[in-house]
């Protein structure tokens, strides 16, 4: 589900990019989330895909996998959210929106 690193860089990069979770646990329902989100004061959009349709259209086969799409719907970097120091996802972000290629575009998923 949804963790407080995903929902701080949504805070850090609000207005410029959009950060968002989604959730394609089989039969995840919106209240459910939204009970989790409230209590661990989480801010940020989460996508629902209880089917697990667009897990599958990403290849993603773990939690967590994250994905930058930059604004010409190209998928730039997928796979951990940070390894170790690294910090991926947010390096990742930081390239696109200098207009450059991310260092990785794809690392090995965790789970």
């Amino acid at each position: 589900m949804v963790d407080q690193p995903l929902s701080d860089l949504s805070q850090k990069y609000k207005g410029k990019v959009a950060v968002m979770a989604l959730d394609s646990s089989a039969g995840e329902e919106a209240r459910t989330i939204s009970k989790i989100l409230d209590e661990k004061t989480l801010t940020m959009p989460v996508l629902i895909d209880a089917r697990g349709e667009l897990a599958d259209l990403f290849g993603a086969k773990m939690t967590t996998t994250t994905i930058v799409i930059d604004s010409n719907s190209v998928i730039r970097y997928w796979g951990q959210f940070k390894h170790g120091d690294h910090a991926l996802a947010e390096q990742a972000i930081e390239a696109v929106l200098a207009g450059k290629k991310p260092a990785h575009d794809h690392t090995k998923e965790r789970g």
